[in-house]
């Protein structure tokens, strides 16, 4: 019985020893492939992330131009609402000052390349809001140069749809912060 023992024990040994030669077909083999896989699609997902958070960070901050330009707006109108301006002034200040600014941001805005699917709607809701406002800059200069004042109020409910946009921009910002853990 012993005998027995011993042999299946030194058949195991050599079955096992032999295994281990056969490095294509060993479990330490299909092991390191897939760890290699994880750590290869790992790092594509950094990657990715790497790309989102600049997208995230440059995406900011042209929001805040969109604001700023708003705002600069905002002073403008009220500007003339209060009698400190003409008509043609604010006219003047659009065409030359506020609406050079909001083309030149569309542009850029248009030159993003979106990583992602969800940077893809920020990008999105960036042209909405950016080409709302340059409509409504374009039709406050033609009003005023047709003699059609009202566009002035229309132009400006219109900029303030475009300062609405912060929340809905916000909301889909944060929504990428937590999914990316930034």
């Amino acid at each position: 019985m012993k005998f027995v023992k011993y042999v299946l024990l030194i058949i195991l040994a050599t079955s096992l020893s032999a295994c281990s030669l056969n490095n294509e077909e060993s479990p330490l083999n299909e092991f390191n492939e897939s760890i290699t896989e994880v750590v290869s699609n790992t790092t594509g997902l950094l990657e990715n992330a790497s790309q989102v958070l600049t997208y995230v960070q440059t995406t900011q901050g042209t929001f805040q131009e969109i604001l700023n330009i708003s705002s600069q707006w905002t002073n403008t109108f009220n500007a003339l609402s209060n009698g400190e301006i003409t008509n043609e002034q604010l006219a003047s200040v659009v065409t030359n000052e506020i609406l050079p600014l909001n083309e030149s941001l569309m542009t850029q805005i248009e030159g993003f390349i979106p990583p992602t699917n969800a940077t893809a709607m920020i990008n999105d809701v960036l042209l909405n809001a950016v080409t709302t406002q340059n409509e409504a800059l374009e039709n406050v200069v033609k009003g005023i140069q047709s003699g059609d004042y009202s566009v002035v109020n229309s132009a400006n409910e219109m900029i303030s749809n475009v300062q609405g946009f912060e929340g809905q921009f916000t909301k889909m910002i944060q929504d990428i912060i937590t999914q990316y853990g930034f």
